[in-house]
Order: structure tokens, then C-alpha cells, then sequence
């Protein structure tokens, strides 16, 4: 865009006249906001780590601590406290599952990361710089999260069951 047609743009980042709008604008726009959603995941990814190894270190304390009570009778009561914490804490990691979201998200994170250094070299489909490469790219980072959010949704209406192409590979690998 030349520095006459930049100085005429309004608003809306379209070129005075009909011309075609600020990709460049909108791109970095865009940019900012996957910035932010890496930051998120990473932050996400973290955050859910720290959650499952307090839940393991509790689970593993807990267990032990049945172990060391279970053959004092006087105490009988903290036996089944502990038991029913070990309980507890094993049917919170089953809904919860802060290990697998945290592996879920640093996924999400790694392949954003990979997206924008591709990018940022104009590397694979990104070699042109143009508006079909800022294409591409919101399509990447698009289908990442969409299949983020599919994972998220799929773990979280609490089924254990793979995905129906997975299954159906496998049984015929099987067969």
C-alpha cells in the first residue's frame, strides 16, 4: 500500500474509493489474540499440572496413612476417615482429570507455538506473506482450536470412550 493510499484509509481499514481493506491491521489484530490464547493454554497447562500432582501427593499420603492405621484398633476412626479420603480424592481426579486437561492444553499451546514460528518464517504454506498466507494461517490456528475445544468437550461430558474412528480402527487392526 503506498503512503498515499495508507494516509486515506478510514476507520473500517478500507482503502477511500473501494479499494480492499487493511489485511495487515486485521492480521496483526488477529495475531495479538492468538498471542493470548497461547499465553492462556500455557498459563491453563500449568496451573492444571500443579493441580494433579497435589491431588497425587494427597492420594499417596492418604493411602499410607490407611496403611500405618489400619492395624492400631484405637485407630479404627481414622481408618476410615483416611479410607474415605482416599475416596474422595480418587472420584475428584476421575471428574476432574486436572493431568490429562494439563496434557490437553500444552498440546493446544505447542501446536499454536508452531503456527506462529511457521509463520514468522514464512515457513510450509506461509512462504508468499500475502493475504492467502494470513488465510492459512487463521485456518491453522482455527482447526487447533477447534480441535481443542472438541477434546475439551469430549472429556468433559466424562466419556472414556475413544473417539468412534479410533475404535473402529482399532477393531480392525484387530480383525
Amino acid at each position: 500500500m503506498s503512503a498515499t493510499a495508507a494516509a486515506t484509509t478510514d476507520r473500517t481499514g478500507t482503502v477511500e474509493g473501494g479499494g480492499e481493506p487493511d489485511v495487515s491491521r486485521r492480521a496483526a489484530r488477529y495475531r495479538r489474540r492468538v498471542d493470548h490464547e497461547r499465553r492462556v493454554q500455557r498459563c491453563v497447562a500449568r496451573r492444571q499440572t500443579v493441580y494433579a500432582n497435589v491431588l497425587s501427593l494427597l492420594l499417596v499420603a492418604a493411602g499410607a496413612g490407611v496403611g500405618v492405621t489400619a492395624g492400631n484398633p484405637p485407630l479404627g476412626t481414622a481408618t476410615v476417615v483416611l479410607g474415605a479420603l482416599v475416596v474422595v480424592l480418587e472420584g475428584v481426579s476421575r471428574v476432574l482429570r486436572p493431568g490429562a486437561r494439563a496434557a490437553r492444553c500444552r498440546r493446544a499451546a505447542d501446536a499454536l507455538d508452531r503456527e506462529c514460528r511457521l509463520f514468522d518464517a514464512r515457513g510450509r504454506g506461509y512462504r508468499t506473506g500475502d493475504a492467502a498466507a494470513e488465510a492459512a494461517f487463521v485456518d491453522a490456528v482455527e482447526r487447533i482450536l477447534d480441535h481443542e475445544s472438541a477434546e475439551e468437550q469430549r472429556d468433559g461430558d466424562g466419556s472414556l470412550v475413544p473417539d468412534p474412528p479410533a475404535a473402529q480402527r482399532a477393531l480392525r487392526t484387530v480383525e
